[in-house]
């Protein structure tokens, strides 16, 4: 996206987080794809992708950073790693480290894709939703940003739900907006999980984001460059 409005209010939000990450020296670099899904990924190495969709559908620039902090915790804990060597498989993964790639080389990018995207196992996200809460609390932002993020998505698919009986029938916009929720499943259970987690941690020292969210969403509007 061509966007300077968007794309320094998504690194601002990224620049806020890094410093409270395990890994505060990290190389992070984030990009603003348009796109009507409600999604966001990290790839192995910290780069970053939201969807305008998500940004959109983002009441606060606070909810948004509880998602990068998410992304961030599956960088930081090697989870797409994991899940390349999952995919492909340990030996393949040291031919691509020494250098004897094969017919593997070219399908590195799509590899990494592929393993960014797809659904991460349920412990790999619950300990994600661990990692971001306590990164978000050291930055002075609170988890209820990310929980009630959550929650909006689980009230987009009910109602998603109730217009239609089978989800073939949706239109595709919503199914779009239901995306995210479909490679994070058990919204409910991660948002108890995440105020539990939360009443474990010191009082919050709040330090909201200084950014103006309606004017990012004005730009998304107004295509404004």
């Amino acid at each position: 996206l061509d966007n300077l409005v968007v794309q320094d209010a998504a690194n601002r939000v990224l620049q806020k987080l890094i410093p409270h990450s395990s890994k505060p020296d990290a190389q992070f670099e984030i990009h603003v794809v348009e796109s009507e899904q409600v999604n966001a990924f990290a790839l192995p190495g910290g780069q970053m992708v939201v969807f305008t969709g998500l940004i959109k559908r983002a009441q606060k620039a606070e909810e948004v950073a509880g998602v990068l902090a998410h992304e961030i915790a599956h960088v930081t804990q090697r989870h797409g790693i994991d899940r390349l060597v999952q995919s492909v498989g340990l030996m393949a993964m040291v031919q691509l480290a020494v250098g004897d790639a094969s017919g593997l080389l070219g399908l590195g990018t799509q590899l990494m894709t592929i393993a960014a995207i797809n659904s991460y196992s349920r412990d790999q996200e619950s300990e994600a939703d661990a990692i971001g809460v306590k990164m978000l609390h050291d930055a002075g932002i609170s988890h209820i940003h990310l929980s009630n993020f959550f929650k909006g998505l689980e009230e987009d698919e009910h109602s998603a739900q109730a217009d239609s009986e089978e989800k073939s029938k949706l239109p595709d916009q919503v199914e779009e907006v239901l995306s995210w929720a479909s490679t994070h499943p058990a919204l409910d259970d991660r948002v108890e999980a995440i105020d539990q987690l939360q009443a474990t941690l010191p009082p919050l020292v709040a330090k909201p984001l200084d950014i103006d969210w309606a004017a990012v969403h004005q730009a998304l509007k107004e295509g404004n460059p």
